[in-house]
């Protein structure tokens, strides 16, 4: 007789007890592991039906160290849960979670040489109708598989493969959180009973929500399916003629650009010129619209600051993403234009190397350096084959106080966007709270009904999504306004329970290549 575990995993013991096989089941399916902890079943319980495609004898996990990949090769039942061995001796536990609707599996330890990447879960499923990459879905009209994420800290995505669609969720120890607590859920259903069923595990997991009073998201409501002007130029003395044009146009919707109102991303500082009384004339600009029944969108950037803003100038803030570094090799004075690393400067923007990438606004705007408290804008990397020193330096930058500098000084480049020529959050440091803070309060206060998050792209891409996902997160929790026109550049499988329509990426070459890089 099989062995039913406390947390109904059944772990079902051959004959000469030699192998053993793993089953997972709760009321809608069953699904089985190999010995080795290779999927060999995967059957939606009300039709008998087979969803697992056996013949890509995928593994169930697999770890990557220092470039070499390590798959599972073993599994056996542990306390409510499960362990994993993988071929160079490392090996996790999961701990299960069985609910009626799916079941959901949480790391709790990993022993062994921390991985570059850990894939939680790899699942071949034999549906290739449709597949969706974002929210790690496979369906037809009868049958429905989806690995969703339960954490923050879990990437998912599928990608269709010649025979079958392979569904997978990762994480990683840095930057960022550690592994330990990623959690992924599996859901088998249905196709019909999907969107029911999305929206009750989004909300037992903590996921960003997005609903009305009813629990609809607001991507099911009337809300979704208008159409919106957006407004750049407009100031409190231009809303009667924006007014006159909506309703010759019929339009119930509109979004404020970013530059209508604010003049310094990060302190979100006014612009005088279109809001004269700062937080007053934009109020004053929303109601009319709302007087008159139109929705309003802000249009903002939550993932970086300008270089105007006072987190930059004259002092500029440790707290954003250091993407690049090396150390002075010798010291310097007040008004050397010339400034020697330790380490080769090939990667960095105006080298021999660098300058054939993509800069986005121009590569000018990349060409920095920061040590202590100076931003230094350089012309050139060189001398050539050696490319260690900045040259044509052009010192106190933005407003920054000039100064000598001792050797073994970081030498530090903050990662720049240069659509408002700004400087990237660091998102593990506490500066993201502080400037979602003032932009909460002031999309509160105003009482704004939409938001567009521009230059989701801008982020640390060495764990992009989770940092796409963050920074729109955290500054959703904070808005009132329920439900909400959620919109941005970039839509991750984390936001999809909240975001309210998708197709909003603009024709910018930097965007579109955002989109790129994350999969969409």
């Amino acid at each position: 007789m099989p062995k039913i575990l406390s947390v109904s995993v059944a772990v079902i013991l051959t004959l000469s007890a030699v192998h053993a096989s793993v089953t997972l089941e709760n009321s809608r399916f069953r699904a089985t592991l190999s010995d080795t902890g290779v999927w060999t079943s995967l059957v939606e319980k009300t039709t008998g039906h087979e969803l697992c495609y056996t013949s890509a004898n995928v593994p169930f996990a697999a770890i990557a160290v220092g470039g070499k990949e390590f798959p599972v090769v073993s599994v056996s039942h542990a306390d409510s849960g499960i362990i994993l061995n993988f071929g160079n001796g490392a090996s996790l536990t999961y701990r299960l979670f069985p609910e009626s609707n799916w079941i959901r599996f949480r790391l709790e330890s990993f022993t062994g040489p921390r991985p570059d990447r850990l894939d939680l879960m790899r699942l071949p499923v034999a549906i290739t109708e449709r597949v969706g990459p974002r929210l790690n879905i496979a369906w037809d009209d009868n049958h429905c598989v989806c690995l969703m994420a339960a954490t923050r800290q879990a990437d998912c995505g599928a990608r269709r493969q010649k025979d079958y669609a392979l569904l997978r969720a990762s994480t990683q120890d840095t930057p960022g959180p550690k592994m330990e607590g990623a959690s992924v859920a599996l859901i088998v259903c249905s196709t019909n009973e999907f969107q029911t069923l999305a929206k009750r595990a989004a909300r037992a997991f903590g996921l960003l929500t997005n609903e009305d009073a009813r629990g609809t998201p607001s991507k099911e409501t009337d809300l979704a399916r208008g159409s919106y002007w957006f407004l750049g130029g407009l100031g409190v003395q231009d809303v009667e003629k924006a007014l006159h044009y909506c309703r010759r146009a019929g339009i119930k919707q509109v979004m404020l650009s970013s530059g209508v109102w604010c003049r310094s991303v990060g302190h979100y500082l006014f612009n005088n010129n279109s809001c004269p009384e700062g937080e007053k004339s934009l109020k004053r600009i929303v109601d009319q619209f709302h007087k008159a029944g139109i929705l309003v969108g802000m249009h903002c950037f939550a993932s970086k600051v300008a270089k105007i803003d006072p987190y930059v100038t004259p002092v500029p803030d440790r707290r954003f993403w250091v993407d690049m570094q090396s150390s002075l090799a010798e010291d310097i004075a007040v008004s050397s234009s010339a400034i020697r690393c330790t380490t080769s400067l090939n990667e960095w923007a105006g080298s021999p190397v660098a300058k054939q990438k993509i800069w986005e606004g121009g590569v000018r705007l990349h060409q920095e350096v920061l040590i202590d408290d100076e931003i230094i804008q350089y012309d050139s990397i060189g001398p050539e084959g050696r490319c260690d020193t900045f040259l044509g330096c052009k010192r106190g930058a933005y407003g920054t106080t000039q100064a000598a500098h001792t050797a073994g000084l970081q030498a530090r480049h903050y990662g720049v966007d240069g659509c408002i020529n700004g400087y990237i959050v660091d998102q593990e440091t506490s500066l993201l709270e502080e400037t979602t803070d003032r932009l909460a309060r002031i999309f509160n206060t105003c009482g704004f009904d939409m938001v567009y998050f521009d230059g989701g792209e801008d982020v640390d891409n060495t764990r992009f999504n989770y940092y796409v996902s963050k920074f729109q997160e955290t500054a959703m929790r904070k808005f009132n306004k329920r439900p909400l026109i959620h919109m941005g550049t970039i839509m991750t499988h984390l936001l999809w329970h909240s975001f309210t329509r998708s197709a909003t990426v603009d024709v910018y070459l930097s965007t579109l290549y955002g989109a790129i890089i994350s999969g969409q």
